[in-house]
């Protein structure tokens, strides 16, 4: 993929001004784009704010990952550091960046933006909007800083969110007008992907397909058979949403160490996150955690 002049410049312009301090700061930051605080986040409204704020948003953001992951198994795009004499423009590691897969989009700019851009149209408050603007900013830049990106890939990765949040938004609209079940457009989702199984066999794609067929089949579970409540006390609150951060780690770290390293069982093990945290989870602890009225 061709690469332009001025995106070198920018990149070069950052090393030129980077510090230990400034790299340890930027690895921070651009955790506001990883998978973990994202997840964090919409739980967070899942278990304990606003059940259907957090459903929207755990779709957004689960779409927005997959479609991002299709287009880096299409596009194959060089990262900066991974070109001949710019292996100086890498900060930390690449494990400590979370720079996995391609480069084109960035998937953290884009994640981020469609998480962020959502946010405030679900909850209208100020500061909100203030600090999701800022995040919006600081996560595309802490992938330049870091040298894991070209300029291109953020832009494009912010548009690319925020344009997601804007027509699934429209459609959940849409949908409540026609009285009608968001189910059958997550069932959708993950039927339209298949054929990018086959055709961009790329390990984020798998990984973030994994957590929205999860997710979809999830949701038929905790619809059908438990129905919990976000109006418990605080404590339960607190408990709930430990256990699913629980869940969730126990389930990503612990069956890396036993899964090959091939797609379908990064499929696998990320579906299992999502299904066991919004299907069976609740099914299990609903008459302690999740009864309704508790």
């Amino acid at each position: 993929m061709y690469r332009f002049a001025w995106e070198w410049g920018i990149l070069e312009g950052f090393h030129q001004i980077s510090n230990d301090v400034l790299t340890k700061l930027f690895l921070v930051l651009t955790q506001f784009g990883g998978e973990m605080f994202l997840i964090a986040v919409i739980g967070l409204f899942y278990f304990c704010l606003n059940k259907e704020k957090g459903e929207k948003l755990g779709f957004i953001v689960l779409f927005s990952g997959a479609f991002n992951g299709v287009l880096k198994g299409l596009v194959k795009a060089k990262r900066p550091y991974e070109y001949v004499g710019k292996e100086h423009l890498i900060k930390g590691s690449v494990g400590s960046t979370s720079a996995t897969g391609s480069s084109f989009p960035s998937g953290h700019s884009q994640n981020s933006a469609s998480l962020y851009s959502t946010l405030p149209r679900l909850e209208k408050k100020k500061w909100l909007t203030i600090i999701c603007i800022v995040l919006m900013i600081i996560v595309p830049l802490s992938r330049l800083y870091l040298g894991v990106h070209f300029p291109g890939d953020v832009v494009a990765g912010v548009i690319l969110g925020v344009l997601t949040s804007l027509l699934i938004l429209y459609l959940y609209d849409l949908l409540a007008l026609k009285n009608k079940s968001p189910f059958w457009m997550y069932l959708s989702a993950p039927l339209v992907l298949i054929p990018f199984l086959f055709f961009s066999p790329h390990a984020d794609f798998f990984k973030v397909y994994g957590l929205l067929l999860g997710f979809t089949c999830g949701l038929a579970v905790e619809k059908r058979f438990v129905g919990f409540s976000t109006a418990v006390p605080l404590w339960q609150k607190f408990l709930r949403m430990l256990l699913a951060l629980g869940i969730v780690l126990g389930v990503k770290e612990g069956l890396k160490l036993i899964f090959p390293d091939k797609l379908i069982f990064h499929l696998i093990r990320y579906f299992l996150i999502t299904f066991l945290v919004i299907g069976v989870y609740p099914l299990v602890l609903k008459n302690k955690f999740f009864s309704r009225g508790l």
